[in-house]
């Protein structure tokens, strides 16, 4: 769980953000930046001008603007983000991304409702499902992106939504079977436990796509087994990302 010193980063990261807003997304964006360095590398080795990519959990859109970039004014960046203050952040951040469109939904197994359960935390820990503790709760639109982006092929998929990451891939099975589509995701076997899923089911339902799953050490993408997956410690602080992908190239392998 969260120890005396991250708690109280957190709660500095929650002051900030609530009340010197640009000082804190200076903080943050350094932080991703030397955080998911590779994740970086590797989307900008992927992407190129004219691809379509979609950012699930997009926050105040730091994944949605380097999308943006790489993709270009010919290609196109679907970002959801079902936070109304988060959400706010991320159109403000992209209004001059004409290339991105912002849709404040969250991303599920199928269309409707569901109640969204604020972080007393910070801003990047809201869950769409009831946590331990929370803030307040309300209702937000929820949307399965095989609805939404039935007509699209896709490149890539970024997804980070704090461990309801098994429900979205369910509504997005049919974009999953485009051959050359590749999912960037969090996994975080804590959150996924705590929606009711859990680690090895989601990289169970990836392999059982055709996927290969990998995750990075040194600079460089290795298979991840089954077994290494349900070695990840059940813990709130601990997480990794995985890339599922059919396809890798060489210089990342």
């Amino acid at each position: 769980m969260v120890n005396n010193l991250q708690s109280v980063k957190l709660r500095i990261a929650a002051y900030l953000f609530k009340y010197a807003y640009p000082v804190y997304k200076v903080l943050y964006y350094n932080f991703k930046q030397d955080k998911d360095a590779f994740n970086l590398k590797f989307i900008k080795g992927i992407l190129k001008p004219g691809d379509i990519a979609v950012d699930v959990g997009a926050n105040i859109g730091f994944y949605t603007q380097y999308l943006a970039k790489c993709v270009g004014a010919t290609g196109k960046v679907w970002a959801f983000e079902p936070d109304a203050i988060n959400f706010k952040h991320l159109t403000n951040a992209v209004k001059n991304w004409p290339q991105v469109i912002c849709k404040n939904q969250a991303v599920a197994a199928q269309n409707g409702n569901l109640i969204l359960y604020a972080s007393g935390l910070l801003n990047i820990d809201h869950r769409t499902y009831q946590p331990a503790s929370f803030t307040h709760s309300y209702s937000v639109n929820k949307i399965a992106l095989d609805h939404e982006l039935s007509n699209c092929t896709v490149r890539l998929i970024k997804m980070d939504i704090q461990g309801f990451e098994m429900d979205a891939l369910q509504g997005m099975k049919n974009l999953l079977m485009q051959p050359d589509v590749i999912l960037i995701s969090e996994l975080w076997p804590y959150g996924l436990n705590e929606a009711g899923s859990s680690a090895i089911a989601m990289f169970e339902f990836l392999k059982n796509l055709g996927f290969g799953i990998y995750t990075e050490n040194k600079g460089k993408l290795h298979p991840i087994t089954g077994k290494e997956v349900m070695e990840i410690k059940i813990d709130f602080m601990v997480d990794t990302n995985i890339i599922a992908a059919r396809n890798i190239p060489p210089e990342f392998l």
